[in-house]
């Protein structure tokens, strides 16, 4: 096989790699941003009860829990 040919099939080759990974990338960005249907709400087990206790946070990252019950919630801007 000459060197030509060699070269044409890896450019072509190549080419496929390309338009695959192209089609997959597009798949995954419609499926990741379709609208979904209903949202599921997760059943809680018998006797848990669901209920905000802290509220007002912009992009809460961790929360640690003090001895004495106190509650730090560090937020991505670095307020704590």
């Amino acid at each position: 096989m000459s060197v030509r040919r060699v070269a044409a099939k890896t450019k072509h080759l190549l080419r496929v790699w390309v338009v695959l990974a192209a089609l997959a990338l597009a798949v995954t960005l419609v499926a990741l941003l379709s609208p979904s249907g209903a949202q599921a709400v997760p059943a809680l087990p018998s006797g848990f009860q669901d209920s905000v206790v802290l509220s007002g946070l912009t992009n809460p990252t961790t929360v640690q829990f003090a001895k004495d019950g106190r509650v730090f919630v560090a937020e991505q801007s670095g307020l704590i």
